[in-house]
């Protein structure tokens, strides 16, 4: 029998079972639905669907708290994006945060933390 070769394609997302890297499988194999594979290369968790929510922090919230849902973020967009900076300064990561020995591509920031960020950016900008 032949041996399936997947290829592994990293994605902006952080799994939300232990924040390592979220990564679509290709090809995915049969699926009821005909959606793609997303799997943790950390922990092994995996989900089909059409994007990677189904595993990762995008759109989680806080349990009875309203405009607080997670967002994930790759850290270099905070190199052209102030308000993502400062919205990953807030959620208390740097661009140079440390993991496993190497430097975390991706955070997990809140939708409300973005908003308040792009507020403060644009008042600055005014000024």
């Amino acid at each position: 029998m032949a041996r399936r070769i997947e290829n592994w394609q990293p994605t902006d997302h952080a799994c939300r079972d232990c924040g390592g890297r979220v990564v679509r499988i290709s090809p995915a194999g049969p699926t009821g639905g005909g959606n793609p594979v997303f799997r943790c290369a950390d922990c092994g968790i995996s989900s089909s669907a059409m994007g990677p929510e189904c595993i990762c922090w995008c759109g989680v919230s806080h349990k009875g708290q309203q405009g607080t849902s997670y967002l994930c973020v790759h850290v270099d967009r905070a190199k052209s994006d102030p308000a993502i900076e400062i919205a990953l300064m807030r959620s208390g990561y740097g661009t140079e945060r440390r993991r496993s020995g190497g430097v975390q591509e991706i955070a997990v920031i809140t939708e409300e933390g973005l908003r308040w960020a792009a507020e403060k950016v644009a008042e600055k900008a005014k000024v």
